[in-house]
């Protein structure tokens, strides 16, 4: 289909049998042969315009909660609705995981997706995201959620301390 031409150039076989030419001038099957001059080029805006056709959906503040709290031992998962009454939860204990195999990244993911899929049967689809904590589960939650569910806002709600209480001392391994 294409060869090189003297000068390198790759060139098509229409164009090295000068076919180009046969295609413009006869009108196959009254078509018009759309060229780049005849396309009007739209100024793309940054802007949303008026006439925009938008479907009607649910209000951001109507949305449904999940709420992960990821603690150094488990990692819990809500589904609440607008008003945060809870409507189904689980954690990586309910899962199957015990002691300190709770705790991990692994069992995070495990109960996010088991929620995941508990809100698709309630019919939940697009949902707001809250994380709690600084657990291992954290972050492969929100991406077992966002994989499943249609997340629109990820927000952290981890509490910090305006200089509280003395922290406690850090570990020594």
């Amino acid at each position: 289909m294409f060869s090189t031409s003297a000068t390198g150039k790759i060139v098509t076989w229409f164009q090295k049998n000068n076919l180009n030419k046969l295609f413009t001038t006869f009108n196959i099957l009254n078509v018009k042969a759309v060229t780049p001059k005849d396309v009007p080029v739209k100024k793309k805006s940054k802007f949303p315009t008026s006439n925009l056709v938008t479907k009607p959906e649910t209000e951001f503040s109507d949305l449904p909660i999940v709420i992960v709290k990821a603690t150094y031992n488990n990692t819990l998962c809500y589904l609440t609705d607008h008003k945060g009454i809870t409507a189904t939860w689980t954690s990586a204990g309910i899962e199957g995981f015990k002691n300190s195999k709770r705790g991990t990244n692994y069992a995070g993911k495990v109960a996010a997706e088991s929620l995941a899929k508990k809100a698709n049967d309630l019919g939940v689809n697009k949902v707001r995201l809250k994380v709690r904590g600084m657990g291992p589960g954290r972050m492969d939650a929100v991406k077992a959620l966002a994989s499943i569910l249609d997340v629109v806002s990820i927000t952290d709600t981890t509490p910090i301390p305006h200089n509280g209480p003395r922290p406690k001392k850090q570990r020594r391994l």
